[in-house]
């Protein structure tokens, strides 16, 4: 049990310190998301509050998709779901590792299930969709 306790804390410690090495561009820091940062890419935020915008960092720092989604997940598979509103509160869609969208930002509901497959849907009453 010690072997395992020292084992995480080993991981967790060299995580916190990649992390702490990062070096962003003025203005820019990492999301404090669970799992922000996979896949060699960093989920960003810039600006607070309802002015925050998210982005992606490559490992060493620099921003690849400039910070323009109001919300963000890491990405999972190559693909990240965003969003223009709060999560929960407006459409969703995919980019990919480059930041084309993948699906449009037109979905009441973004899903990541397994094997890298994502269900989208849209809510009966959302009356939105491109």
């Amino acid at each position: 049990m010690k072997r395992l306790l020292l084992l995480f804390l080993l991981i967790s410690v060299s995580v916190s310190a990649q992390q702490t090495q990062l070096k962003l561009p003025k203005g820019y820091s990492l999301s404090t998301q669970p799992k922000a940062s996979q896949e060699g890419f960093h989920l960003v935020v810039k600006g607070e509050g309802e002015h925050a915008r998210y982005g992606y960092a490559n490992r060493e720092g620099e921003i690849i998709i400039k910070a323009q989604y109001r919300y963000a997940h890491p990405f999972l598979n190559g693909y990240a779901i965003v969003a223009e509103g709060p999560m929960g509160g407006d459409l969703k869609g995919l980019i990919d590792t480059t930041g084309r969208m993948v699906t449009p930002i037109c979905w009441s509901h973004v899903g990541a299930v397994v094997e890298g497959h994502f269900v989208v849907c849209e809510e009966e009453d959302s009356g939105k969709r491109s």
